[in-house]
């Protein structure tokens, strides 16, 4: 069968959740079979059928048969460790790490915006607008803002991979002017916890690179659905959506792209009169590992330590919490 592009996913997931019913969207064993069915037939992305989990709920779901290495769990349970990981580092953080990590950011930003003018640097400018609601210093800054003009070529984007607590994989993103003291920095963390950092080789075959476009769930008048978000994911030309929380515990929809269309679903979106909170290049796991509550406990003291390093933007990881 003729590959289905990806740009027309969810009109595939609101056909076969019609076909059959009629106008009314039966939510059964037999149509979720259908749908799960369908999105197999047309070799959809693997996590298509995360989406199609996560809308429809894991129960009852009969027929059809997963493409092994792809869990259809994987995400559910991802999203909940997702969620508790920043619930919690919301609370824990201190002003001084807060700031420390958007001055991290802003170096960041403008490397992939291209200016260090908000004016005409959309990341940059949401960036400032995110310090300004945290109570970030203005002096942090503007010091951010002058050591990039004064050091315009130091410092790149690297990241660190790693194995964790139970065999978890990390993407540590990074931003650092000495790469090798930075891998050091990270070795400790990860010895700490019985982990250990390798090659290339080692996590990235298990995270897609995507352009993840965030728009708060509360973004209009009427609060936006899953359903609503699936809609406008084809408008934009979105590959999928999914609803998890931002980094501050906020619900929000995460649109999925090719990383080459970010900017173009980012734009889409706005002019669809919708809020963009944030637009960013992100690893997005596609095979996951299960933790148990002991294990899961450990992984967030890791991450707390990660995230304490000068040099760490952010930690992507595969973990997969019970559901």
């Amino acid at each position: 069968m003729a590959m289905l592009s990806s740009h027309h996913l969810a009109a595939c997931l609101q056909h076969c959740l019609k076909r059959g019913a009629g106008a009314v969207i039966q939510k059964s064993a037999v149509h979720k079979s259908m749908l799960l069915t369908c999105c197999l037939e047309h070799h959809l992305p693997s996590r298509t059928l995360v989406t199609v989990y996560a809308t429809l709920g894991h129960s009852d779901i009969t027929g059809g048969s997963y493409p092994s290495g792809q869990p259809v769990r994987g995400m559910a349970g991802h999203s909940k460790w997702h969620n508790i990981k920043h619930i919690k580092a919301s609370k824990d953080s201190e002003k001084q790490r807060i700031s420390s990590k958007i001055a991290q950011r802003i170096k960041v930003v403008v490397r992939e915006g291209g200016s260090a003018d908000p004016k005409y640097n959309f990341l940059l400018a949401r960036l400032l607008e995110d310090a300004k609601a945290k109570d970030v210093p203005k002096t942090t800054i503007d010091n951010a803002l002058k050591g990039l003009a004064k050091n315009k070529d130091k410092g790149s984007v690297v990241y660190v991979q790693a194995k964790g607590i139970g065999n978890c994989l990390l993407m540590v993103e990074t931003f650092t002017e000495k790469s090798q003291r930075t891998r050091q920095d990270v070795q400790c963390v990860m010895k700490k916890f019985g982990g250990t950092i390798g090659d290339s080789g080692l996590a990235q075959h298990s995270f897609q690179h995507k352009g993840c476009v965030y728009v708060p769930t509360e973004n209009t008048e009427k609060k936006l659905t899953l359903d609503d978000a699936m809609d406008v994911a084809i408008e934009a030309g979105a590959e999928e959506v999914e609803e998890t929380t931002d980094d501050d515990g906020n619900k929000v929809m995460r649109f999925f792209s090719d990383p080459k269309e970010l900017h173009n679903v980012k734009k889409n979106l706005q002019q669809l009169d919708l809020l963009v909170s944030e637009a960013r290049l992100e690893y997005v796991p596609t095979m996951f590992t299960k933790l148990t509550e002991e294990q899961l406990q450990l992984a967030s003291q890791m991450f707390d330590r990660l995230e304490e390093l000068d040099d760490v933007i952010r930690v992507y990881d595969n973990i997969e919490a019970p559901v």
